[in-house]
C-alpha cells in the first residue's frame, strides 16, 4: 500500500521507489481503485522514485486520464523522473511542483504550480 499524505483539498500519494513492471502495475490498479471515492487534488510524491520503466510512465499516464479534466500533480520529481518526463514529454501534460510546501498550505499552491521542467 502506498504511502498517503493530506494537503490541501486532497491528498499526496508516495508511490514505491521502484516504478516498474509487476510493481507498477499493482500501483495502477490500487490508485484506479480509489479514484471514484476521491475528491479533490490528487499528488504524487516522486522524489523517491529511483528506477521506472513504461508501465511506472503508463501508471501516471492512467491516473491523469483518471482524474481528467482536473491535473494530476506531480511532486518534487527525483533527478531520474525528471530525465524520464523530459525524455517522452510528459511533463507538458502535469502539474509540476518543485517544491511540496505550496500543496501543505490552504490556498498557497498556486504559486508552486508549473507545466514546465526548468
Amino acid at each position: 500500500m502506498p504511502i498517503t499524505t493530506r494537503i490541501d483539498q486532497g491528498i499526496m500519494i508516495t508511490p514505491p521507489a521502484q516504478l516498474t513492471g509487476e510493481v507498477a502495475r499493482y500501483f495502477r490498479q490500487e490508485m484506479l481503485a480509489m479514484i471514484p471515492d476521491h475528491t479533490g487534488k490528487l499528488a504524487v510524491d516522486l522524489s523517491h522514485v529511483t528506477a521506472i520503466d513504461a508501465d511506472g510512465l503508463s501508471v501516471l499516464v492512467s491516473l491523469h486520464d483518471a482524474l481528467s479534466p482536473q491535473a494530476l500533480i506531480v511532486v518534487e520529481p527525483s533527478p531520474i523522473m525528471q530525465t524520464e518526463l523530459e525524455r517522452v514529454r510528459l511533463f507538458e501534460l502535469f502539474d509540476i511542483y518543485y517544491q511540496r510546501d505550496p500543496l501543505l498550505v490552504p490556498d498557497a499552491h498556486a504559486s508552486g504550480s508549473s507545466r514546465e521542467v526548468a
